[in-house]
């Protein structure tokens, strides 16, 4: 059973990458950020778990704006968006009736909002580890002054203890491998934003080379989501510094 993955559009023009995989009633997973789809399917326990649901159901997973396959320029982090984010996914699949499954803090407050604003169009709602409050006090469980302390003290224990959070207590080497391939992957979008900001900074200095040297370092990190907004900002950038 294989993942088939597609793309979407928010009201305002965000694009959103959505995957679907089975048959039957939808089931529409508003999940909580960093995720990849991509990634997410080379986890062999996370690929049975969702083709096991698959044999009976149509799952519809996302990412989020600001992670994965979706568009990465988020400067919106508003509920309301998140909102919206599944009303695309909704509409571009022309789902009439569906299940919400709400996971972790964020996923299950945007389930709870939608069900609130459409209660008509679902089936049941299903939420998992779910903190009814849009911006909680907590990090996986943690006081968040409590976390931040931890992070700023011991960056590998606070990064082990964060990956508790999504694997469990009792997780192997290739499972943390997978979930920093996600986390990597998040963080390189962060970057290149900041590098296209520096390398606009350096070409108004006169300093081209400099500045088309470091773009094209950052934007061969990438192999996929070129026609995302940040990537294709990256490329026309890049094509001015070579003119």
């Amino acid at each position: 059973m294989q993942q088939q993955i597609g793309f979407g559009a928010t009201a305002d023009g965000v694009r959103i990458a959505y995957a679907t995989v089975g048959s039957g009633p939808a089931l529409v997973v508003a999940s909580y950020p960093p995720s990849h789809l991509g990634l997410e399917w080379e986890e062999p326990r996370v690929r049975d778990f969702w083709e096991a649901i698959g044999r009976n159901h149509l799952v519809v997973r996302y990412d989020k704006h600001g992670s994965g396959l979706s568009d990465r320029n988020r400067t919106d982090f508003s509920l309301d968006f998140e909102i919206r984010t599944i009303e695309s996914i909704v509409t571009q699949l022309r789902l009439k009736s569906f299940a919400l499954w709400g996971q972790g803090t964020s996923g299950a407050a945007a389930a709870i909002s939608y069900a609130i604003k459409f209660p008509d169009r679902l089936s049941h709602l299903i939420l998992c580890n779910a903190q009814a409050r849009w911006h909680g006090p907590t990090w996986g469980g943690t006081n968040l002054d409590t976390a931040r302390a931890l992070m700023l003290s011991n960056w590998r224990m606070a990064s082990l203890a964060y990956a508790e959070t999504q694997l469990g207590s009792e997780f192997d080497a290739p499972a943390l491998q997978w979930l920093l391939r996600i986390w990597e992957e998040a963080a390189r979008s962060f970057e290149l934003r900041a590098t296209i900001s520096l390398a606009r900074l350096l070409a108004k200095q006169g300093r081209r080379d400099e500045a088309r040297t470091m773009l094209a370092e950052i934007y061969g990190w990438f192999t996929e989501g070129f026609d995302t907004a940040d990537l294709k900002d990256a490329k026309t950038l890049f094509e001015l510094l070579n003119a």
